[in-house]
């Protein structure tokens, strides 16, 4: 309980991410691990080509989860994770303001 790890996963489907999170054990219950996730997320400052244009991303947030995981066999059962992002992305030399959230929601469960 306590122990702590860092994960780094990323999107390149269109603007490129990259979302540093540190995992933390929270419990374990009946063989259910709780995992609570924070972490960054930070665009590629690259030009990318975006439906047809040159754009160039300068965005920031955060991302929060939570995981419910068998330990035995290491399924994921549920998980809960939100992340904000917000910045600009330059479009044929203007600055459009963004922001994206996002979530996802997984429930699940064993089947005896």
């Amino acid at each position: 309980i306590g122990d702590r790890w860092r994960m780094t996963s990323g999107d390149e489907a269109g603007i490129s991410f990259a979302i540093k999170n540190i995992h933390t054990l929270r419990s374990i219950k009946d063989g259910v691990a709780d995992i609570e996730s924070q972490g960054e997320a930070t665009s590629d400052t690259t030009s990318t080509l975006l439906m047809g244009y040159d754009v160039v991303a300068d965005l920031t947030g955060q991302q929060q989860g939570s995981y419910s995981m068998d330990i035995r066999t290491g399924m994921l059962m549920n998980c809960k994770v939100s992340t904000e992002i917000e910045g600009k992305i330059q479009l044929m030399g203007r600055d459009i303001p963004v922001k994206i959230s996002t979530g996802v929601t997984m429930n699940g469960r064993k089947i005896k």
